[in-house]
């Protein structure tokens, strides 16, 4: 159970970083982009390391991937 809880609190970060999509890219703080997409590659192989792998984590981690990797390539332009 308490690895669903955090795993479903972790949606607030990808959910947040979609919501932006649509705010200017020169908002964006490319350091803390680059910090929250890090920080999901290790979560991603730390979700299917452990046992049982936790996979509902696996995707939220994989959703902020691609939330910041997008946000990246946006203030990049």
């Amino acid at each position: 159970m308490v690895g669903f809880l955090g795993a479903a609190a972790n949606w607030t970060i990808p959910i947040a970083s979609f919501m932006n999509l649509k705010n200017d890219p020169e908002k964006i703080d490319p350091i803390m982009t680059t910090t929250l997409a890090s920080y999901s590659l290790v979560f991603m192989r730390w979700a299917i390391a452990i046992y049982p792998p936790n996979y509902w984590l696996l995707g939220c981690h994989a959703a902020n991937e691609v939330a910041q990797l997008t946000q990246l390539s946006r203030w990049g332009l």
